[in-house]
């Protein structure tokens, strides 16, 4: 049941990276462990076993601090009542001693009421119109994981939360459509040519697979490792620098390429203008460096070279 979905926080943010595999939720980040009543901040990687997972949850947090201001409110109104009735022994003391006349006083009291019930009810609205904020909690025999979420997008948790719990659905929806061929490739500087190659392709008849709308949008498709499965054809889009970024554990396009060697997938790289391999790969995809592959660095002979990908390298056999 090959289950791996990445929860990855918006650029810049130093909020923790939660991957679900086969086997783990990995939290590798800020986040709080729950323990015995204690909470502690931790910032090292984590591994929890799902065998040992009692749930996922995600937590609303604005009921919480609904529930604070309006203590706080009613803090203040009691403070307001408390100066109001001494307001009203000095304002009547003023009176009797010929200071203020009738209607001042009624004019006094007016302008305290009536801000003392307008400020209270302009914050409580502003409180309700506030974003929620969310917490997501991993519940396990080891204790409690939480991490705060305001540096993700929510339907990248929903749907960790939703591969967790329904495994055989997420696969179901991700094979429906049905694909022979893979394209995997690093938005910056490939985009391009992976679209070029499924046209080139689809036109000769072979099913393929490219995520564009996962990678424009920023938010992680989980169905990507599961066609990968299905899949005959694993096509890696070579561009400048397309792998330096594989040292990063969460890169998607480490997690694709590993994804497929894992599965003996039929790998052919195309090899773009610049392109390099790196000094260094991480271990589980070093071997993409000793897959035939195919040189389209010219534009003159693209055609060419889609043709030579198709009778020379591909297993699978156009509809």
């Amino acid at each position: 049941m090959n289950n791996h979905v990445e929860m990855v926080p918006n650029t810049g943010s130093s909020s923790a990276h939660i991957t679900l595999t086969d086997e783990y939720i990995v939290i590798n980040g800020g986040h709080q462990k729950i323990l015995n009543g204690y909470s502690s901040a931790q910032h090292s990687a984590v591994s929890v076993a799902r065998a040992d997972v009692l749930g996922l949850e995600k937590q609303t947090l604005r009921d919480k601090r609904k529930l604070v201001i309006g203590m706080v409110l009613f803090g203040f109104a009691v403070l307001l009542q408390g100066i109001l009735d001494s307001w009203g022994t000095a304002i009547e003391l003023g009176h009797f001693l010929g200071f203020f006349s009738k209607d001042s006083i009624f004019t006094v009291f007016r302008v305290i009421m009536t801000a003392g019930c307008i400020v209270p009810a302009i914050i409580l609205v502003g409180i309700y119109s506030v974003r929620p904020s969310y917490v997501f909690r991993i519940s396990s025999l080891g204790g409690e994981y939480m991490v705060e979420t305001k540096h993700y997008e929510l339907s990248r948790i929903d749907a960790l939360m939703f591969a967790f719990y329904n495994p055989q659905e997420t696969r179901k929806a991700a094979l429906a459509a049905g694909f022979d061929v893979f394209l995997s490739y690093r938005r910056d500087g490939g985009e391009t040519m992976a679209i070029l190659l499924k046209d080139r392709l689809s036109a000769k008849g072979y099913r393929v697979f490219l995520d564009i709308e996962g990678l424009n949008s920023g938010s992680f498709n989980t169905k990507l490792l599961f066609v990968i499965e299905e899949c005959t054809d694993f096509v890696f889009v070579g561009s400048k620098g397309s792998l330096d970024r594989c040292a990063n554990e969460g890169d998607w396009v480490r997690l694709e390429i590993a994804h497929a060697l894992r599965h003996s997938k039929n790998i052919v790289p195309i090899m773009l203008r610049d392109f390099e391999f790196p000094a260094t790969l991480p271990e589980e995809i070093d071997s993409l460096r000793v897959q035939n592959g195919v040189n389209a660095n010219s534009h003159e002979y693209f055609d060419a070279a889609i043709d030579r990908l198709a009778e020379k390298f591909l297993k699978s056999k156009p509809v």
